[in-house]
């Protein structure tokens, strides 16, 4: 009977609310939507859902960005919070071998068209920024080295540590490496998204996996490829082998 079919057995468009009849499309979250809703309705920019009842609709923020509600309740907008955060992913990647000291790197939380004006490595839509600047003095017997880190404001908190790993990677290269400066620009962005990887791997909860497949399957040439191959190169070596290369190289060994 129809009417059993409709309430019982029919599927029904997590956006709309109506049967599916035909051509239907299913997100990683495992809602169903009507084909005609792509590239028509709002979707949020971190997780990819539509705004709709199930993700208790959602937000522009000022800088354009579209931002579901579940996606708002863990958004990271505070800098103690953000800060801690940083902290508790500097003690994970330590457990690794990878030690960065937090205390004196200034991190800051900007939106997306700060983030614009300072990002120097022509991303469409960075979610972070490491500056670095040495200065010699004294007949180059002295340095002065300053970093800073630049966070996007209001991602969701999986989100924010992937982009926050990302970084605080860049600053261990930064202080560690003696080929920062010309370091390949897949070895040195592979690696820093290798530390995103590192975090999310280990992450239980529900949107880590989502996180995860997006670092992996990330088309990017620089960011995604450069992850493959740093991660093809680290399942038959030690991390610390990774590490050593890192300081004593510019150019990746695959």
């Amino acid at each position: 009977h129809r009417e059993c079919y409709e309430g019982h057995i029919g599927l029904r468009c997590a956006l709309c609310g109506e049967i599916i009849q035909g051509q239907y499309i299913q997100d990683a979250w495992g809602d169903i939507y009507h084909a005609t809703h792509l590239n028509v309705e709002p979707r949020c920019r971190y997780c990819g859902r539509f705004l709709a009842a199930a993700t208790d609709g959602g937000q522009t923020y000022s800088d354009g960005r579209i931002v579901c509600g579940i996606c708002i309740k863990t958004a990271v907008n505070d800098i103690d919070e953000a800060e801690l955060i940083c902290l508790q992913i500097a003690d994970k990647l330590a457990s690794y071998g990878i030690e960065i000291k937090l205390k004196d790197l200034k991190i800051s939380l900007i939106d997306s068209r700060e983030m614009a004006e300072i990002n120097h490595a022509g991303l469409a839509d960075p979610l972070g920024y490491t500056y670095y600047e040495e200065t010699t003095y004294m007949l180059g017997l002295m340095k002065e080295r300053r970093l800073r880190v630049w966070l996007l404001n209001g991602m969701p908190e999986k989100q924010f540590i992937s982009a926050a790993a990302h970084e605080l990677m860049h600053v261990w290269i930064y202080r560690n490496s003696t080929a920062a400066f010309d370091m390949n620009d897949l070895m040195c962005e592979g690696s820093c998204s290798y530390a995103s990887y590192l975090i999310l791997k280990d992450d239980s909860s529900p949107e880590a996996p989502y996180y995860l497949r997006e670092l992996i399957e990330n088309n990017d040439p620089i960011y995604g490829e450069g992850l493959r191959k740093v991660k093809s190169w680290l399942d038959n070596s030690d991390i610390s082998d990774w590490l050593k290369y890192l300081i004593e190289n510019k150019n990746p060994p695959w």
